[in-house]
């Protein structure tokens, strides 16, 4: 009697603790990055999730308005470079603020954390040690592309976050490109972007670098830029700073993108 009233009481004990050991398993598996906005308002104001980093964080994308070219925003590929998330935040709010849901000239796709589990570590790699800004095709080989040469040789399978982006490329061919990263506080770009870094110099101000020195294989603006004939813009912010002076260079630039984007689409036929 004795033995069936101590194992009775183990088995209530474990059906009480198991739920919080698994809620913990979850949240050490699953670091949690989300960007400040996350439901989307209207058809010109949707944010999907396109995909799952290493660790299983939800990728999200926003999409703002009925153009049929779609000009892609997308920053800390290197989780640590986070606060170039705050421009493409900073990019949204005066979108929604100063311009017309109706836009019909393009559709901006923003995505604020290309690498979620990064952000949390504060590290430049994705969960799995893998630089994402290394990790495109260096080939155009379709979608049989899997694996990726960089790093003088060294070989490194396609990460689910290239993946994810891919992905999305595929349901929505990028016409024009923003890179947005930290902290050289300057301007590069890829492909034929070279009248599009001028538009954006003349809000922002930053020198324009076209070679930024050293080998980028596999990189964003390699693989899209030089391969794919899409204009990469590289925006690099200085690095982080507080205050006004932040506040009123993330608005600089803010405008840098967005007023660069629709003179470009302007002049597209």
């Amino acid at each position: 009697m004795r033995a069936i009233l101590l194992l009775s009481s183990a088995v209530i004990f474990l059906l009480l603790v198991s739920p919080s050991v698994q809620a913990q398993d979850r949240g050490q598996k699953n670091p949690v990055y989300e960007p400040s906005f996350e439901q989307g308002r209207s058809r010109s104001n949707v944010v999907k999730v396109i995909g799952y980093s290493v660790q299983g964080t939800a990728i999200r994308a926003f999409f703002w308005g009925h153009g049929k070219s779609y000009v892609y925003i997308l920053a800390a590929i290197h989780g640590n470079e986070g606060n170039s998330n705050q421009l493409v935040e900073r990019t949204r709010e005066l979108l929604e603020k100063n311009f017309s849901r109706e836009n019909k000239t393009v559709t901006f796709i923003m995505i604020p954390c290309l690498n979620p589990d990064g952000r949390c570590l504060n590290c430049r790699t994705n969960a799995n040690n893998v630089d994402l800004n290394r990790n495109f095709p260096l080939r155009n080989l379709g979608d049989q592309v899997k694996l990726n040469y960089y790093h003088q040789g060294s070989l490194d399978p396609m990460q689910p976050e290239t993946l994810a982006l891919l992905q999305l490329c595929r349901s929505y061919p990028p016409a024009l490109m923003y890179s947005i990263h930290q902290p050289f506080n300057l301007i590069n770009y890829n492909g034929p972007a070279e009248r599009i870094a001028l538009d954006v110099q003349r809000i922002n101000g930053m020198r324009i670098i076209p070679d930024i020195g050293y080998t980028t294989s596999g990189s964003l603006g390699e693989y899209f830029g030089n391969l794919k004939k899409v204009p990469v813009i590289t925006l690099e912010l200085p690095s982080t700073g507080r205050g006004q002076s932040w506040e009123d260079l993330l608005h600089r630039n803010a405008e840098a993108v967005i007023y660069s984007a629709l003179n470009w689409a302007r002049h597209i036929k």
